[in-house]
């Protein structure tokens, strides 16, 4: 596991160092400049990750994004509720924040000033904090480095991400297979659906946004 690791790095390095070598050569004309770097690069060498030849966690991680993704657009709707305000300024407010944390801690906050009826605010409460949670775990899969499975088990990669401890750097290695980060997508379209029949109730109580 580790030696693939390192290898892949060693050719990123490779090829790092032709970038730079290019980019010495080149002439100042940003176009020309592009064209020669990209000359000194040997068509069809890239650097490969287990993922690539691991078809089924590939396919389990780009279902998990994609309902990221959906989940995100479930919480576009429900800033539309909270300011009572149109999709297009609900959307250029929630793109101003870059972080998905700020962006739902923010929701959370204007839940908590905004939204008069107790039983709709504490259930969007318990939602958002739904959605921090999963913002967690969904980090761990975006930054991840994935590793082949030391005893050979093809139906197994190993997640290698940073425990966060500030006192000792350390790396966690976790087993995965695809059925568990199906099981991770899963929890995201059910809160999704949460997200949606809120915005239903709030339209009932409140009429729909503009």
């Amino acid at each position: 596991m580790s030696t693939q690791i390192h290898l892949s790095s060693k050719r990123i390095r490779g090829k790092n160092d032709q970038v730079e070598e290019g980019l010495k050569k080149a002439p100042k004309n940003s176009k020309l400049m592009a064209t020669s770097i990209i000359g000194s690069l040997h068509a069809g060498e890239k650097a490969s990750i287990p993922l690539d030849t691991h078809p089924e966690h590939t396919a389990a991680l780009g279902r998990f994004l994609g309902h990221w993704a959906f989940l995100e657009s479930q919480m576009v709707g429900v800033m539309q509720c909270l300011f009572h305000t149109s999709q297009a300024k609900a959307t250029f407010v929630w793109q101003k924040f870059i972080s998905a944390k700020a962006k739902i801690e923010l929701a959370k906050k204007i839940n908590f000033h905004c939204i008069q009826d107790a039983t709709l605010k504490n259930e969007l409460d318990v939602f958002l904090q739904r959605a921090l949670d999963l913002n967690e775990i969904r980090n761990k899969y975006v930054h991840a480095i994935w590793g082949d499975d030391p005893n050979g088990n093809s139906n197994i990669l190993i997640r290698i991400t940073s425990t966060g401890n500030e006192k000792k750097a350390e790396m966690l290695h976790e087993s995965f297979t695809p059925v568990a980060i199906e099981d991770d997508a899963v929890k995201l379209a059910v809160l999704s659906q949460c997200l949606s029949d809120w915005q239903g109730r709030y339209t009932t109580m409140f009429g729909a946004p503009l």
